[in-house]
């Protein structure tokens, strides 16, 4: 049984095609991303093709939504044709308001570090300022390019992602059995000089 969810957009529009986009689009929200059915209706309502899902997310994160996880789609970036920094770091302080953030992504073009899109938004703004579409989070190491909209994975900022994520981790645990025949130290049994 459908939920009869109400928005102004579907009471008001005078196109039954229309109507139904809008409500196939808000139920998509509410079903199938785990939106707030009154925000969903809210999104839909604010955007103007109502058949842009996409849209429709963009406008409730940056409302306040929570984003929930789940599935995300990876996309082959065709962007990253320029320049990426050779090495990064792992901060989680925005350089823009110096807050210590969950929610940072790492620009791949420059290396700085600043706010995502639910706290601050300075990562974003950043990218409007210079064009850096690409950053990383490092909340899960994902890698998104603004220019996509999209989450990306690509062979050549692997190596970036890889760096954060031993940063982030610290060195891999040795197995046990190492541990137990050598414990870093050198206790000189190899040496021949004394």
């Amino acid at each position: 049984k459908k939920e009869p969810w109400t928005m102004a957009s579907l009471e008001s529009s005078s196109s039954s095609a229309c109507r139904v986009v809008a409500q196939t689009t808000l139920e998509r929200l509410v079903e199938e991303f785990q939106f707030d059915a009154s925000l969903a209706a809210a999104a839909v309502d604010a955007i103007g093709d109502k058949g842009d899902v996409e849209s429709a997310i963009d406008w409730l994160f940056a409302n306040g939504a929570e984003d929930r996880g789940g599935a995300v789609t990876f996309k082959e970036c065709p962007h990253i044709s320029g320049p990426l920094i050779s090495d990064v770091s792992f901060r989680r302080r925005c350089v823009d308001c110096g807050a210590d953030r969950q929610e940072v992504w790492v620009c791949l073009g420059c290396g700085e570090t600043r706010c995502g899109r639910y706290e601050g938004k300075h990562a974003l703004s950043h990218y409007e300022a210079t064009g850096h579409h690409l950053a990383v989070g490092l909340a899960d190491l994902s890698t998104w390019c603004y220019r996509c909209n999209a989450y990306v994975e690509d062979a050549r900022i692997a190596p970036l992602v890889a760096k954060l994520r031993e940063l982030k981790f610290a060195k891999p645990v040795k197995p046990r059995d190492d541990d137990e025949e050598n414990d870093g130290e050198d206790d000189g049994e190899d040496s021949e000089s004394s």
